[in-house]
C-alpha cells in the first residue's frame, strides 16, 4: 500500500491530532474556566444540570460520545485537504481511504449506540440503570433535581468532565460517560490512603491526595472513591458526611502551611516580653475559638524602621489566644511568599491597629489570676456561716 506521504509528515500530523484530542477529551482548567467545553458550547442542546440534572447528563454523555467519534473523521478530511497536492503527486490516496474506513466505522458504531438507547427513552443508559437501583427512576431523579440546587453541596472537580457532588442525601460521581449514584444512608465511609505528590503540589503547600472510599452497605452499587486535596477539604467532607468516616490508624495527614506557621509563630512570641495585665477587665474566652481563655495582648514593642509601614499601639484588652491570632496573622500574608510571613504585618481584628510578630505578647504568669488558697476558701466558708 502506497501511503503517499513521508513518514515524518504522518507522525507529525498524528501527534498534533492526538494533542488536540487530549485537549477536547480532557480540557484543562483554563479551557473550563473560559467555557470551552462541550456542555457550555452546546448549552442549547444539553441544558443546565441545575434544572434537570439527570436529563442534562444523559444528553451530555451521548453528545460527548458523538463528538469524540467525529474526531477521526475530522482528522481524515484535514489530511485530505491539507496534503491533497502530495497525494496527487504520489498518485495514491490509500492513506486517506484507510482513515476514512476507520473513522466511518467509529462514527457508525457511536451513532448506532446513541440511536438504540434513545429509542427506549434512555432506559438502557447506564445513568438510568444506576438510578433504578434506588427506586422509581422519576422519583429518584426528582429528589436529586431538588437537592442539586443547594448552595451548601460539597463539590470537587477532577480532570476533564469528572467531578463529585455530595448533597444532603446523595453522593454523585460524574465521569465522562456515566454518573454513579450512592445514597448516603446506604454508605459506609473509610479513609483508605493519603499520598504526597511532589509534582502536583509544592512541598510547602500543605496539600496531599486524600482518598475516602464510600461503600454501599446493600451492595447496590460499586464503591465510590472520593478524592480531596487537603486536610481542610477532608474535614469539610467529613462534616458533610456527618463525621462518619473511619480512619485507619496508620494514615498520616500532612500539616497545612498555616498549621506549620502557627507552630513557628508560637515559638517566636515566646521570646517576646511578657505583658503585665492589671485585670481592670476580666479575661474572657478567645473571640476566635471560644474554647480557651484569651492569653495574649497586642502591645507595640518593635522599633520603627525608616521606609517601612509603622506598627501602632493597640488599646484593646486581651481578646485572643495564640493559635487564633497566629491564624489571623497568616491569613493577611501573601500565600505566594510564605518565607516572608514572619516579617509581615497584620491589623488587629477589632481596632485595626497594625502589628507585627514582635508586638504579640503573652500575659505574664504573675498577672494571671491565681486559684483561691485553702485559707481563703476556709475564711470564705466561715464568713458565710
Amino acid at each position: 500500500m502506497e501511503l503517499g506521504l513521508p513518514a515524518s509528515d504522518i507522525f507529525l500530523s498524528a501527534a498534533i491530532f492526538l494533542l488536540a484530542v487530549l485537549v477536547i477529551v480532557y480540557p484543562p482548567a483554563e479551557a473550563r474556566s473560559a467555557g470551552f467545553i462541550i456542555p457550555n458550547i452546546f448549552y442549547s442542546i444539553v441544558g443546565d444540570e441545575k434544572f434537570d440534572f439527570v436529563r442534562h447528563h444523559l444528553r451530555r454523555s451521548c453528545l460527548t460520545i458523538l463528538i469524540q467519534a467525529l474526531l477521526p473523521m475530522v482528522y481524515t478530511f484535514v489530511m485530505y485537504f491539507y496534503f491533497y497536492e502530495e497525494f496527487t503527486l504520489a498518485g495514491s490516496f490509500d492513506l486517506v481511504k484507510l482513515l476514512f474506513r476507520f473513522s466511518s466505522t467509529v462514527l457508525l458504531i457511536a451513532a448506532g449506540y446513541i440511536f438504540q438507547i434513545s429509542r427506549s427513552n434512555f432506559s438502557n443508559h447506564s445513568i438510568i440503570k444506576n438510578l433504578a437501583k434506588y427506586g422509581i427512576v422519576n422519583d429518584v431523579a426528582s429528589q436529586i433535581n431538588d437537592e442539586i440546587k443547594d448552595i451548601l453541596n460539597f463539590k470537587v472537580e477532577y480532570v476533564g468532565y469528572s467531578k463529585l457532588i455530595i448533597t444532603s442525601s446523595w453522593i454523585i460521581k460524574v465521569t465522562m460517560y456515566n454518573v454513579v449514584f450512592l445514597k448516603i444512608s446506604d454508605a459506609r465511609f473509610k479513609l483508605v490512603r493519603t499520598l504526597d505528590h511532589p509534582i502536583l503540589f509544592q512541598e510547602n503547600s500543605g496539600k496531599q491526595i486524600i482518598d475516602v472510599e464510600a461503600e454501599s452497605i446493600s451492595g447496590k452499587t460499586k464503591p465510590v472513591i472520593i478524592r480531596v486535596y487537603s486536610r481542610e477539604m477532608f474535614e469539610e467532607l467529613r462534616q458533610k458526611l456527618g463525621g462518619n468516616v473511619e480512619i485507619v490508624t496508620d494514615i498520616r495527614f500532612k500539616s497545612s502551611l498555616h498549621e506549620r506557621f502557627v507552630t513557628v509563630f508560637k515559638q517566636h512570641i515566646n521570646n517576646n516580653p511578657k505583658y503585665n495585665y492589671d485585670f481592670k477587665y476580666e479575661l474572657e474566652p478567645c473571640l476566635g475559638c471560644q474554647s480557651v481563655e484569651s492569653n495574649i495582648k497586642l502591645d507595640k514593642t518593635c522599633m520603627d524602621s525608616v521606609g517601612q509601614v509603622q506598627c501602632r499601639q493597640c488599646h484593646c484588652k486581651p481578646m485572643w489566644c495564640t493559635t487564633c491570632i497566629a491564624m489571623i496573622f497568616a491569613s493577611k500574608q501573601n500565600d505566594l511568599q510564605p518565607e516572608q510571613w514572619l516579617s509581615g504585618r497584620a491589623e488587629c481584628p477589632t481596632c485595626r491597629a497594625l502589628f507585627c510578630v514582635l508586638d504579640v505578647c503573652l500575659l505574664s504568669s504573675s498577672s494571671l489570676p491565681l486559684p483561691p488558697s485553702e485559707d481563703q476558701t476556709n475564711n470564705s466558708t466561715t464568713a458565710t456561716t
